[in-house]
């Protein structure tokens, strides 16, 4: 039995180096594992991180496409409008060619009366009032952003 005792204890040493070698291994292994959690929570943060930015992808997107369709018909409408304005300047433009025919057609008749001939005055006043209609009745520049005024005042006739 004595021999046995001297194999008993290698075997006891072998088997403490064993324990020692598997509590190490363990303590390895539960490293490991908090390392692998903490990279497993990192992957769960960074993946609902993606998920969160592509929902508001998705809507900013969608905003922005309501956004370019708002300013599609406002450039629509405003393309309209710009038309409607030439197209109001122009039927302007003939109401006052007709009006400053009349007003010609009136001052005409009026100086072309042989009976009655005009005075130097009276003939200044026509001139000024035919400048005056030339004035009132000018067409206006349809193309322009800003159509050419109307005159300030009207003329007044000197006594």
């Amino acid at each position: 039995m004595s021999e046995r005792i001297p194999a008993l204890i290698s075997q006891a040493n072998l088997l403490s180096q064993n324990v020692e070698e598997l509590a190490g291994a363990v303590d390895r292994l539960a490293v490991s594992q908090r390392r692998i959690k903490h990279l497993v929570a990192g992957i769960i943060a960074v993946l609902a991180l993606v998920v969160i930015l592509s929902v508001a992808v998705v809507f900013v997107s969608a905003d922005a496409q309501q956004a370019s369709k708002r300013a599609e018909r406002a450039n629509s409408l405003a393309e309209q409008n710009i038309k409607a304005a030439k197209v109001t300047c122009e039927s302007g433009n003939e109401a006052r060619r007709v009006s400053r025919q009349l007003w010609n057609y009136v001052l005409d008749l009026s100086t072309s009366n042989p009976s009655q001939p005009l005075t130097a005055e009276q003939l200044r006043q026509v001139r000024t009032f035919r400048a005056y209609l030339a004035t009132v009745y000018a067409d206006r520049d349809c193309d322009s952003a800003s159509p050419t005024p109307l005159p300030s005042s009207t003329p007044t006739p000197s006594r």
